[in-house]
């Protein structure tokens, strides 16, 4: 597809440097929104037999196995943090403990269901199983962390206010409707990021760069301010990876784009003090950075 439209656009006079950009932008975005779209409707209709007063009961019946349970349901979240977080306050109003809760916060942006295919087909299974697999453990390293350091205490509570869908098809499609809405713009910058990296980048330069031993700190530290989901960030990273970017600076990186999101620290004021937002960031960035380094440590990655 990419090869026939950059002949369409070098039969119209378009240079082919050009031509080759608009293509690649094109066709990225075209298979990231079309799959989106798709994925966005399938969870969204799960998710309305799936409230948080449900979610806490049946969390409440399997004690021993609440944390990879809390990171599943997080797989099937709203995907940001405008939507997470509200489901966050749900939960903890409807009683469960702060561990699990913390862990399908962050698991919600750093690995969710509609990510995974789209991760899939941009880098390969190897790649997208081994992110998903860390994301998953930093989530439950972290929740599991923080609750057994007793910030429990640090958490403010309210009831519980449980609401009834009147027509589950309607929900899911008024739902994807306004996530379309608000991720397609961020899809098209990402994709329009990767296209210009995939043509003009010089690879050589991201090789030097990007194999010091500060690389994946640095990786870390870049991606806080850019507050974006993980659909904008796998264009981005995929072209890198083309130039030469290492699997351990990729994975970083998405991983510290989607889950050290400014706007959503901000957000959980409401519901922690100061002390718990300070620990739960230095948590997820140190297991982020361990990672990073655990994943650079292995050869055949």
């Amino acid at each position: 597809m990419i090869s026939s439209l950059s002949s369409l656009l070098l039969s119209l006079g378009v240079p082919q440097s050009i031509a080759g950009v608009i293509s690649f932008w094109i066709f990225d975005s075209v298979k990231i929104l079309a799959l989106m779209s798709v994925l966005f409707f399938g969870l969204n209709y799960l998710r309305t037999y799936l409230t948080p007063q449900k979610i806490s009961e049946y969390l409440d019946r399997h004690k021993s196995v609440q944390y990879p349970l809390a990171s599943v349901f997080g797989t099937l979240s709203p995907f940001c943090s405008c939507s997470t977080i509200p489901l966050f306050m749900g939960f903890l109003r409807a009683g469960v403990s702060i561990g699990p809760t913390l862990t399908f916060l962050l698991t919600s942006p750093i690995v969710n269901l509609v990510a995974i295919p789209i991760l899939w087909t941009a880098f390969g299974w190897k790649i997208t199983l081994l992110y998903t697999a860390v994301g998953l453990t930093i989530s439950m390293i972290a929740g599991y962390s923080l609750e057994k350091l007793g910030f429990e205490k640090n958490i403010e509570r309210g009831d519980v206010a449980e609401t009834e869908v009147d027509n589950r098809w309607k929900e899911a499609y008024r739902d994807t409707y306004d996530q379309m809405k608000r991720f397609t713009p961020y899809v098209l910058v990402g994709t329009a990021l990767g296209a210009l990296i995939h043509g003009y980048l010089p690879t050589d330069l991201l090789k030097r760069y990007a194999s010091t031993v500060w690389a994946v700190p640095v990786a870390v530290l870049l991606a806080v301010p850019v507050y974006t989901n993980i659909f904008a960030v796998i264009p981005v990273v995929e072209s890198l990876m083309e130039k030469g970017l290492p699997v351990s600076v990729a994975v970083t990186f998405m991983m510290a784009a989607a889950g050290l999101s400014l706007p959503e620290f901000i957000m959980l004021k409401d519901v922690m003090d100061n002390k718990m937002l300070a620990a739960l960031i230095g948590v997820v960035t140190a297991v982020i950075i361990l990672t990073g380094y655990l994943i650079a440590a292995v050869p055949s990655l």
